[in-house]
């Protein structure tokens, strides 16, 4: 009887540590369900945080009215406003594995902005920090199409900083991992058109590297390559203005240097290609300035290929064409010292023109006024001994 007893006390306190443990299990698990609850808001207010200040930084960084003269200052308030979010992000949670992505993407942008309105040295290192992190991520993910494309634009963007540096071996080092890593995302994803012109500005990328150092015919086969992708993603997608000016873009930078190279005919064809697409630009968005500077030096060029094809009536009206365009946008925007350049270099070429073509009275007038034009760029820029070069010749 006594046996029976205590296995009853046993068994019912042993009941009663089950019950204890069970309850207390369920405490726990609630406590850690609440715990992940909790983590995960905060993740997602994290998340949510981030991709406000990305939208900002994009529409800032983007937008083609802050980038008129007399709102820079305001640009640059903006953009760094939002480099020291990023950069506050990276000190916070750089040692976070799980944010490799984040992380590399922020230094790009830290490099961006920092080009923008800081340093160059410094904007290169930040780029080469989200380089190597974002390198490190595609070898984990080595098919995810979101790492491969963040990876080389910022590939690109070194290219072009280490190019600007004269870094040519480290510039073309980048613009190559750009070019390879876009052609994979072409091949697996033919109908993405943003890849597409990605890879088109890669190929343009190349070619100014190229005749930064005067391998001029690998130049114009990497223009070629550029123009005739972007070519394709503008006969499909023609309403995207971007890819209309990066396609403007590549026929003008070919235009110029089959110029320089003694090919008029193809600098003709290559300019007025551009000419097309900038002119459409300018009616659909008059107050982007940088369109119509480059309708205008575009005009000037054709000008100059025109001589070189012995039309010398053409290349006066030409020339002349340029001139009104250029002289509009001074006249809007007195205080940017490249369009009064551009304008003044337009006016020298049409008085040589004028007087080629048997116009001396016209002649005289276009080069006085060139020499106005430059004068009043080296009384603003006095230590710039180009300009003051250019007005000798003038």
């Amino acid at each position: 009887m006594l046996g029976v007893v205590a296995l009853s006390v046993s068994t019912f306190l042993i009941g009663k540590e089950q019950q204890r443990t069970e309850q207390a299990r369920q405490l726990a698990q609630r406590n850690f369900e609440d715990a992940e609850a909790q983590r995960q808001r905060a993740e997602e207010s994290f998340r949510q945080a981030r991709q406000a200040v990305d939208d900002y930084f994009t529409k800032v960084s983007e937008s083609k009215l802050l980038n008129v003269p007399g709102l820079q200052p305001l640009r640059k308030e903006l953009l760094e406003a939002a480099q020291k979010y990023y950069q506050d992000f990276i000190n916070e949670r750089g040692n976070d594995p799980a944010l490799r992505g984040d992380l590399g993407k922020s230094w790009f942008r830290v490099g961006l902005i920092t080009n923008d309105v800081g340093a160059k040295p410094d904007a290169l290192a930040a780029y080469r920090k989200g380089r190597d992190m974002q390198e490190e991520l595609l070898r984990m993910r080595p098919e995810d199409a979101q790492t491969q494309g963040d990876l080389a634009e910022t590939c690109w963007n070194m290219g072009e900083l280490e190019r600007w540096s004269g870094q040519f071996a480290d510039a073309l080092r980048s613009y190559e991992r750009s070019r390879e890593l876009r052609e994979q995302l072409v091949r697996e994803h033919s109908d993405v058109p943003p890849y597409q012109n990605a890879l088109a500005k890669s190929y343009a990328g190349l070619g100014e590297l190229y005749e930064f150092t005067e391998r001029n015919d690998d130049a114009v086969r990497a223009y070629e390559q550029a123009r005739d992708l972007g070519e394709t993603v503008v006969h499909e997608h023609g309403d995207d203005a971007q890819f209309q000016r990066d396609l403007a873009d590549t026929c003008r930078r070919l235009g110029e240097l089959q110029l320089g190279m003694g090919q008029p005919a193809q600098s003709l064809s290559s300019l007025q290609r551009a000419i097309e697409l900038l002119a459409k630009l300018v009616r659909l968005n008059p107050p982007y300035t940088e369109d119509q500077y480059f309708l205008g030096w575009s005009q000037f060029k054709i000008a100059l290929s025109l001589r070189r094809l012995g039309n010398l009536p053409a290349a006066v009206e030409s020339c002349s064409q340029a001139r009104d365009i250029l002289d509009k946008l001074v006249r809007g925007n007195p205080s940017v010292t490249e369009y009064r350049n551009g304008l003044a270099t337009c006016y020298s070429a049409l008085g040589n023109l004028q007087r080629a073509n048997g116009q001396p009275a016209e002649s005289l007038r276009s080069s006085q006024l060139a020499c106005d034009e430059m004068e009043k760029v080296v009384r603003d820029h006095p230590t710039i001994s180009v300009y003051q070069l250019n007005l000798v010749r003038d």
